[in-house]
């Protein structure tokens, strides 16, 4: 199997907010996320299999069995601090 070879990356900012308003929130941190920026295809987990995994009528021997990973992903993250 080769090297999976991702690129993860983040990025967050802090904004400040006005103390002008009662019980407004003080700050906000905002976080973006992104896992497989690439979008490089992997598995995350394989192996030959030895047959009877799937049945024996599936006659499985010798294939190889994987389970593929997570594709690009992006996530934001809004934390307010009050």
């Amino acid at each position: 199997m080769p090297s999976y070879n991702l690129l993860n990356a983040s990025f967050s900012v802090k904004v400040p907010f006005p103390h002008t308003v009662a019980g407004a929130p003080k700050n906000a941190d905002i976080t973006l996320t992104v896992l497989n920026l690439l979008n490089k295809q992997y598995n995350g987990y394989e192996y030959i299999s030895s047959g009877g995994y799937y049945g024996e009528q599936t006659n499985s021997v010798g294939n190889i069995l994987a389970y593929p990973g997570m594709p690009i992903s992006a996530y934001l993250t809004l934390n307010l601090k009050f």
